[in-house]
């Protein structure tokens, strides 16, 4: 098989004439080396940037069909776009609705001189098409936008704002490109466009800016997006990347919201970012020589990695768990260290005799290290049994990229019956499900047998394997006095009418709390006095100050501390766990419902997992979260917090678990 693909279309203007820019040119450069650094080696990679004059209307069009025109199924396409954005009245024809009465453009360098037209979201969409669908070939398009789409915000004296309105756009349905190719339904037109995901620098009804950063103007949502896919540990979806992407963002302005939109057909929010082509970068930890201990921090070499990360507290020396130093060292130097012991948020190492402490201006150095042998059981994998059941052309690939970047976590078996998950690749659909379901598929069915789905696959594993670690993770050795955590917990009863029956009062850590059950009702999560609900309440009945986080984890795979973020408890004092409601006001009401695919299904009955971490000193769960896998995420939460770095932890503190369930029963009659 061919190496992977990577074409990469990139465009920057500064220069328009009248209502220049500053950033773009310095956004394109910026792009095209991130994507060159986090590109793996063995990628057939492009690209080609169009900048300033370069970037008028007829040589976009030409260069976008000529530059993607040899894409071959499975390749991965990127169009980028730093510049002015406007919109236009929509002809009649192409009104769906109210919200279609406007069209989305790009101002190009000759857009505004005589005789110039903006490129139309309408014409780019063909564009994706017509080299891709039309064509008959399966590429997955990702298209990065660095514009406003609409103006009307006031901006401060440092941004300038990427709007650029168009008093003179004037044009039928005839004159936008490819119209001879639009499709027409019940009179009104319909633009033909193929697979794509956009990560739009803002709402339609905004605009995006640019700012001094770093010593130069830059496109703030650019910017951002450079930083969280450098930073990110390992790959990342759609949906996480515009998370973090969002949470940078509003540490400059709150009146820019960057949006993720897809073609309606996909679903692809927990699908990774370029997934067959980006570097496979496993989490990566800090090794230090840490000089002055603050009474739990030991003095020596420290790895910031312990149980609370789903290390096993039991861990012996032969065991083995290794980690790697990623930067390159001094001839002769070993880049190999061993774990000693293991502590809640750091653990001490063994490291090589010539290991630098620190650099030559006297500061301590801080090596990224990656674990390279984990002594837990993997997740196993495999495929189904007769082995004729599925296409020899689909395990071809998964088997070659699970060469290309295998997983400590994860572990291919021959034997079908060794497996946890078998993976399906029949009618050009690769789909996963757990042994023992016999028909209920715990993913969407990926379209194509490609690099991109097998690597996603692999992804979905790794989320999973994660899933069961943190599900399971406990401390044997915590000190912390059972029977010292009060936990309420109340039914909210919604039909016919709101009351509260106390169901248990009093749970000691290390026990199970047993199963309650909530009822769930017709039209759950439509309507939310439908849904099943509960309250808990926790209470700190011991005679010193403790540490709580408590942790969704759902049965669609994610992982939420949303529910309780951290909160520092004195004796005798009690937090209860809360949500939002749509309009963003918290409630200490927990809802959850069935979704509709599985009451169609037949599952009528479904079991949600919580984990509450209880500890003597303050840590962070923020480092666990993780989006669930897409069709079967059962249960509604609110949306995953950005990930920040994780604070400074205490290394001898103590901490332990209480797990518990909820039962959510669909009742058909109210």
């Amino acid at each position: 098989m061919s190496n992977p693909k990577l074409k990469a279309l990139l465009i920057g203007i500064n220069n328009y004439g009248t209502s220049n820019l500053k950033g773009c040119l310095n956004d394109v450069d910026l792009m095209e080396s991130v994507i060159r650094e986090q590109v793996e080696s063995d990628v057939e990679l492009a690209i080609k940037t169009l900048k300033d004059q370069q970037a008028t209307y007829q040589n976009v069009i030409d260069t976008f069909l000529e530059f993607f025109s040899d894409l071959k199924n499975g390749d991965q396409a990127l169009l980028y776009y730093s510049g002015h954005g406007s919109r236009m009245k929509a002809p009649p024809e192409f009104h769906q609705d109210a919200s279609n009465e406007y069209i989305e453009t790009f101002v190009l360098f000759d857009s505004r001189r005589g005789g110039g037209r903006d490129l139309a979201d309408k014409e780019l969409a063909y564009l994706n098409w017509k080299v891709t669908r039309a064509q008959g070939k399966n590429v997955f398009f990702t298209m990065i936008f660095d514009s406003c789409f609409s103006g009307g915000m006031l901006r401060g004296e440092e941004a300038l704002i990427r709007h650029d309105p168009n008093p003179n756009e004037d044009r039928s349905w005839q004159d936008f490109l490819g119209s001879e190719e639009y499709d027409w339904q019940e009179g009104k037109i319909h633009v033909p466009e193929g697979d794509k995901v956009v990560l739009a620098a803002c709402r339609p009804d905004e605009v995006s800016v640019e700012y001094f950063l770093e010593g130069k103007q830059q496109g703030l949502f650019t910017y951002n997006l450079a930083k969280v896919l450098r930073a990110s540990n390992g790959k990342l979806t759609f949906a996480e990347i515009m998370q973090r992407v969002k949470a940078r963002i509003h540490t400059y302005t709150t009146h820019q919201h960057p949006q993720l939109q897809n073609a309606e057909w996909l679903n692809i929010d927990h699908q990774v970012f370029l997934a067959s082509v980006l570097k496979y970068k496993p989490s990566t930890h800090l090794l230090f020589y840490n000089y002055e201990p603050e009474g739990h921090m030991p003095k020596g070499w420290i790895v910031d990695i312990g149980t609370i990360h789903g290390l096993d507290s039991t861990y012996n020396k032969n065991q083995k768990i290794q980690l790697q130093i990623t930067a390159p060292l001094p001839a002769g130097t070993d880049d190999i260290i061993a774990i000693e012991r293991i502590g809640q948020s750091y653990s001490t190492v063994i490291v090589p005799d010539k290991l630098a402490k620190k650099d030559e201006q006297g500061q301590v150095i801080q090596y990224e290290v990656v674990l390279t042998s984990y002594p837990a059981q993997p997740l196993n994998f495999g495929f189904p049994f007769p082995s004729n059941e599925n296409d020899p052309l689909g395990e071809q690939i998964l088997i070659e990229e699970w060469k290309r970047r295998p997983s400590i976590y994860l572990q291919f078996v021959e034997n079908w019956y060794e497996a946890n998950y078998l993976i399906y690749a029949k009618n050009n659909r690769y789909w996963l499900r757990a042994m023992g379901e016999a028909s209920n598929y715990l993913f969407d069915q990926l379209q194509g047998f490609t690099p991109t789905n097998a690597n996603q696959l692999f992804f979905n594993l790794e989320k999973i394997a994660k899933w069961h670690r943190i599900k399971s993770a406990q401390n044997p050795k915590s000190r912390i006095v059972s029977g010292n955590i009060e936990l309420s917990f109340y039914e909210v009863k919604k039909v016919p009418r709101i009351n509260e029956i106390e169901i248990t009062d009093i749970i000691s850590p290390g026990f199970l709390i047993e199963e309650p059950i909530l009822k769930y009702y017709p039209q759950s999560g439509k309507n939310p006095e439908l849904d099943a609900s509960f309250k808990l309440k926790i209470k700190n009945k011991s005679d010193r100050e403790l540490w709580f986080s408590v942790l969704f984890i759902g049965s669609d795979y994610s992982i939420s501390n949303n529910y309780l973020v951290q909160e520092k408890l004195a004796p005798n004092k009690e937090v209860w766990l809360k949500s939002y409601t749509p309009k963003g006001l918290p409630t200490k009401s927990i809802d959850l419902f069935i979704e509709d695919v599985y009451i169609r299904k037949g599952i009528s009955r479904i079991i949600e997992y919580f984990k509450i971490i209880i500890s003597t000193h303050e840590f962070s769960t923020d480092h666990l979260n993780q989006g669930g896998i897409s069709y079967d995420s059962q249960t509604k939460e609110t949306p995953m917090r950005s990930v920040d770095d994780e604070k400074t932890l205490k290394f001898q503190s103590d901490w332990t678990c209480i797990d518990f369930s909820v039962c959510i029963k669909h009742q058909r009659e109210a």
